[in-house]
């Protein structure tokens, strides 16, 4: 087995290795350019909140919390993965608690307790200021230039 040094997901529990069977490797190299992307595309999908809200206008509440979870929520979440944990960004709520810190889950949190349009509408609100929040944090973590609200 082998093991990433200081890895927040990979944090083994060796009780005795007498084989030497377990390795750790250095953490490769971050692809910042990758990262922005991944950034640039969460962005975009919650800036066209248009995609969300012609749903509530429709009242089509099914299609309306599909779209919200997927390009609201889900990446604010990954936006804060990026940050964070940018080697799990596919772990997405898993072990949010573990990996991110208590300010920001707490208000991540906020944008999966919704049980109407209302909810949804306000939490479109505040999920533009969580990511100017955090796009400022993404750009002073990897001194990338974004366009900044």
């Amino acid at each position: 087995m082998c093991f990433t040094k200081n890895d927040l997901a990979e944090r083994p529990l060796i009780l005795f290795d007498k084989n030497n069977a377990i390795t750790f490797k250095e953490k490769p190299e971050l692809n910042v350019e990758k990262l922005q992307k991944i950034f640039n595309n969460c962005k975009n999908r919650i800036l066209q909140s248009s995609r969300v809200t012609k749903y509530i206008k429709r009242n089509q509440y099914g299609e309306a919390y599909l779209k919200y979870n997927k390009n609201i929520a889900n990446s604010l979440v990954t936006i804060a993965r990026i940050i964070y944990t940018p080697d799990h960004l596919d772990y997405g709520l898993c072990h949010i608690n573990d990996h991110l810190p208590k300010e920001i889950v707490q208000n991540l949190e906020k944008f999966y307790k919704i049980a109407s349009f209302e909810d949804i509408e306000r939490n479109i609100l505040e999920a533009k200021d969580l990511l100017e929040l955090l796009e400022r944090i993404f750009v002073g973590k990897y001194n990338t230039i974004t366009d900044l609200f």
